[in-house]
């Protein structure tokens, strides 16, 4: 027999299927779940008797709501985070029709096209039916694996900056006079000296650093190397991250989302408040960044983000699902998870 429940206690074996089962059929039919559809479906073992005694215990306790007397129940957002939480146990996977579709998509990412990056979120909105996002990264948080200069004409020099992610970014300089073809190899070797291993960010601090001791010690070659490394990181300091979404049209089809779609549209448009949200993902050690409802402001009441970072070497970018709190976590879960381990696989190749 179910036993009453109490607020904020942990749920008995019964409870939890009887919940469970409610959540599964909402997710399915996005409708209010009545005791006999229970009964006839997911709960057929249990009496009918039992599943509404259960049922009221359930709402009593605020996981479930029931708008009057003869309609059936809806999961609240406490209910949700529940049962997500429990989807963190192993045993959910991606099937492997999805699984080949990305990891075809993201062996083809081309890191420094947009339109690469759009088409693989393209494909992530296709496979959750739900949108999808990414936030892309930004030059400037990458660790820089060549800096080369190109003699073009004259004293014109034609710079690239190449990350370990494959990230590129290219510039034009002038120079007071044509250079030489060993000075210039000289400048690379002191340029792959100094900045080994830091970001495009700490490679400016040390350019600056190395110019004001160049000039001090009357070191030529060292201030005109820092001077046009300086030159060229400073020309990327617009390529920054992007926020990129596709599938708005898939959250049409949602009906539980009629009256608060130009909302979310607005929101999904704004990279500070996604970067809000998403900015908890990177200190999440349980997985991906699950947030519903109102867990993300009362904006965000009905709908739900599933987000991961991906990267090496600290945060580089976010990948992400965002649609109904009604949607399909067991799925959606570790779609995104995979998502965000091929990209992080995909970006290290990048650097061998």
């Amino acid at each position: 027999m179910s036993r009453n429940l109490i607020i904020g206690e942990p749920l008995d074996e019964r409870q939890k299927q009887v919940l469970f089962a409610t959540i599964a059929k909402y997710v399915e039919t996005g409708r209010p779940v009545s005791s006999k559809v229970l009964s006839t479906g997911l709960l057929r073992k249990l009496s009918p008797a039992s599943i509404r005694r259960t049922l009221q215990d359930l709402t009593l306790s605020g996981l479930l709501l029931q708008p009057h007397v003869s309609a059936g129940r809806t999961p609240t957002d406490s209910a949700f985070r529940m049962f997500v939480d429990a989807l963190r146990e192993p045993g959910f996977s991606v099937n492997t029709d999805d699984r080949d579709a990305l990891h075809g998509s993201i062996r083809d990412l081309i890191p420094s096209e947009t339109g690469s990056w759009r088409e693989m979120v393209r494909l992530l909105s296709d496979l959750s039916t739900q949108a999808a996002l990414v936030i892309t990264p930004a030059v400037s948080d990458s660790i820089l694996r060549q800096l080369r200069f190109i003699p073009i004409e004259g004293s014109r020099l034609l710079a690239v900056v190449v990350t370990r992610e494959g990230l590129v970014h290219n510039a034009y300089l002038k120079c007071d006079k044509p250079m030489e073809r060993d000075e210039l190899e000289r400048i690379h070797n002191y340029l792959e000296e100094v900045t080994a291993g830091h970001t495009l960010n700490e490679v400016r601090h040390v350019l600056r650093d190395e110019m004001l001791d160049a000039k001090k010690r009357c070191d030529t070659l060292r201030h005109r190397a820092a001077t046009l490394g300086a030159a060229a990181l400073e020309s990327s300091r617009g390529s920054v991250s992007q926020l990129l979404v596709e599938g708005r049209s898939k959250l049409i089809e949602q009906p539980e989302l009629e009256g608060r779609l130009q909302e979310l549209m607005s929101r999904l448009e704004e990279k500070a408040r996604i970067l809000t949200l998403l900015d908890q993902a990177a200190e999440s050690d349980r997985g991906p960044l699950v947030i519903i409802g109102s867990e993300g402001g009362e904006e965000f009441t009905g709908c739900a983000l599933v987000a991961a970072p991906f990267g090496k070497d600290g945060f580089l970018g976010n990948i992400g699902i965002v649609g109904s709190t009604r949607m399909n976590y067991s799925a959606i879960i570790p779609l995104v998870t995979l998502s965000a381990q091929l990209l992080s696989d995909s970006l290290e190749k990048e650097e061998e």
